[in-house]
């Protein structure tokens, strides 16, 4: 480490917190991440991120499982029933697993590309990303997944709503659209960070980054 680090280092510690990184990631993520790759807490913080996502999104399926919700086509060869029962378990550690797989495959892609940066980055940069990207479809989720669980809307009728052509299911595709270009653009800036690679390259990775970990996300959560 050379001195100019050293002393980013130390000014971080003094200056910048958890709250600060994650402010920074919804308004000038570039800037969170360039700070982060050079913070010895990223690995911490980039979980923390994570970790908030994960416990919200977990009561959004304890309230769907309590309003008697059910899912549009699982994968997973779970009664209807009894699936979002089983998402409330498998939420967390799939959205973890996720987040190890991409980073590790990103990694493993970016090093063909450049020597500089390391998987501790990349892991720290993308637990934000996800924690911050997530916030697309989670406010929708939550809300909604509240109000079924409190029975003041049918969640069944709801879905089917979501499911056929409504108005309902052109705001769910609106909100998909905006997390999907909300998660590239923050892999994308995420991955640059930590490998100082140049745009073009950066949004490949970002749009790999994204494909990786909603193929691994989808195929448990509904």
């Amino acid at each position: 480490m050379n001195s100019t680090e050293l002393h980013t280092h130390i000014r971080l510690e003094k200056a910048t917190d958890f709250r600060d990184y994650y402010r920074d990631a919804f308004f000038a993520p570039s800037k969170a991440f360039a700070r982060l790759v050079l913070d010895p807490r990223r690995l911490r913080f980039g979980l923390f991120s994570l970790l908030i996502v994960a416990a919200l999104y977990t009561c959004v399926y304890i309230f769907l499982y309590y309003g008697d919700g059910r899912p549009y086509k699982p994968w997973l060869p779970i009664a209807a029933e009894k699936y979002y029962q089983y998402n409330i378990f498998f939420l967390a550690p799939s959205m973890l697993l996720a987040w190890l797989l991409t980073s590790l495959v990103v990694h493993l892609t970016a090093r063909a590309f450049s020597r500089r940066g390391n998987f501790r980055s990349v892991l720290s940069t993308f637990g934000l990303s996800v924690g911050v990207a997530s916030w697309a479809t989670l406010v929708h989720d939550y809300i909604t997944s509240f109000l079924g669980a409190i029975h003041v809307m049918n969640q069944q009728e709801y879905e089917h709503l979501l499911n056929t052509p409504t108005i309902w299911r052109g705001l769910l595709i609106g909100q998909m659209i905006i997390y999907a270009i909300w998660f590239i653009l923050l892999f994308s800036k995420a991955a640059k960070a930590s490998y100082r690679i140049n745009q073009g390259l950066s949004i490949l990775l970002g749009t790999f980054a994204f494909i990786t970990y909603q193929g691994f996300f989808f195929i448990f959560n509904r």
